[in-house]
């Protein structure tokens, strides 16, 4: 129950937001059962092999209900050998938010109007020339005025639901304390809720054949000096997105005479990363926030009542597709990134009822990738030359102590 301001209920900030009451209630019950059965144990090539099964049953008042299960199975072929398989089920009914959300609306800035100065980006042929040409705008059309975006939450949205399917091999040898593991995935999620940005809806619509995205039903006509009035960015299903990898592990663990040491490394290979919106499928795999690899690797040694640690984080490289100056083939926008690592170190001291941790993260100081501004991108968000949320250290340098105390 979110009550906003009277006035900004009653629509008296000017040139502000504006929102109603949202308001929604939910109770939830779920029936489940788990089983696992062993069907064969200490035999020749089958030391251990296990089936199991799980099965729920969920019903939501606001929304419905729905039935999931999974299914795995585990055969070790020796003790040292283990093969494993799961397939499952999920689903996820709108949030009360997301359903019930009263309109809420606000501004958004007319540069996200991707007609704006639309020669100098586009020649004649291109989606985005076109159509802004068809709306009567000149090539170097500019509005300053704000355009009005409302978001509100929609009844008979359908629930996201996924499957997923892995399967891997463990291998633990009796010669040494080591374990390594592989495991395929492939996870695809379908009906995925959102609330795209407006920019979002424009650049969709604006560079779709002949205004063809569906995305262009949500925007509103232009007004009088040419500029886009309003842009409904309510919540909807758009598509699906699909992920499929492998992920290998490994765990070494040596005794030596003064202490134990520990090398834990884990990395994952992106075969497929991809996004389908209205029926368009764009693949992300390689490119910027999705490198194809991705790594972390820890050694620790334990003595007495320390420990010190040296951890390594590796993001590979990747790319989007060059962007050419309009009718030229010049291409002077940086739209690769390199392979980067980043390393930290730690020593932890642990008394009886209180420890001390000290970290040095991103030790050398490294630098994000930059990447050219201009560069369009469907993978990742930029903000002036730098990635964030794509693993990429923003900080510099950080030194940080921990100090705990239990009583």
């Amino acid at each position: 129950d979110d009550t906003p301001d009277i006035d900004a209920q009653r629509n008296n900030f000017w040139g502000f937001s504006t929102a109603g009451i949202t308001k929604g209630r939910d109770k939830v019950t779920e029936l489940f059962t788990e089983v696992e059965v062993p069907l064969l144990s200490g035999r020749r090539f089958a030391e251990e092999l296990t089936i199991s099964g799980a099965l729920r049953w969920t019903d939501y008042d606001s929304f419905g209900s729905d039935t999931t299960y999974k299914l795995g199975l585990a055969y070790a072929i020796t003790p040292q050998v283990l093969l494993r398989s799961t397939f499952g089920t999920s689903f996820r009914p709108p949030a009360l938010y997301e359903q019930f959300l009263a309109d809420f609306t606000g501004f958004t800035s007319g540069l996200s109007d991707p007609c704006t100065f639309y020669g100098s980006s586009s020649q004649p042929g291109d989606p985005l020339y076109d159509n802004c040409a068809a709306d009567g705008l000149p090539e170097d059309f500019f509005s300053p005025s704000g355009i009005q975006v409302s978001v509100a939450g929609a009844a008979g949205l359908d629930a996201e639901t996924s499957d997923a399917f892995t399967v891997g091999l463990a291998y633990t040898p009796d010669w040494a304390n080591v374990s390594i593991a592989l495991d395929y995935f492939d996870i695809k999620v379908k009906n995925t809720i959102a609330s795209p940005s407006a920019a979002g809806f424009l650049g969709q619509c604006y560079n779709s054949v002949d205004f063809s995205s569906a995305f262009c039903e949500r925007i509103g006509p232009r007004g009088p000096t040419g500029g886009i009035t309003s842009v409904d960015a309510s919540y909807l299903n758009i598509g699906s997105q699909q992920s499929r990898g492998m992920d290998i592990a490994m765990v070494y663990e040596r005794q030596l005479p003064a202490g134990l040491l520990t090398f834990d490394g884990n990395a994952t290979y992106i075969d497929r990363q991809n996004v389908e919106i209205f029926g368009v499928v764009t693949n992300l795999e390689g490119r910027w926030a999705f490198p194809r690899w991705s790594a972390s690797t820890q050694a620790r040694y334990d003595w007495q009542d320390w420990r010190f640690g040296w951890t390594l984080n590796y993001i590979g490289k990747s790319k989007e597709r060059k962007f050419f100056d309009p009718g030229t083939e010049n291409q002077n926008r940086q739209n690769r990134t390199p392979n980067t690592y980043y390393h930290a170190v730690s020593a932890r001291y642990t008394a009886a009822n209180w420890q001390a941790i000290f970290t040095i993260r991103n030790l050398f100081d490294k630098y994000p990738p930059l990447v050219g501004a201009g560069q369009g991108s469907q993978s990742a968000n930029r903000i002036y030359n730098t990635l964030p949320g794509a693993g990429y250290d923003l900080f510099g340098r950080t030194f940080v102590l921990q100090l705990s105390y239990g009583f």
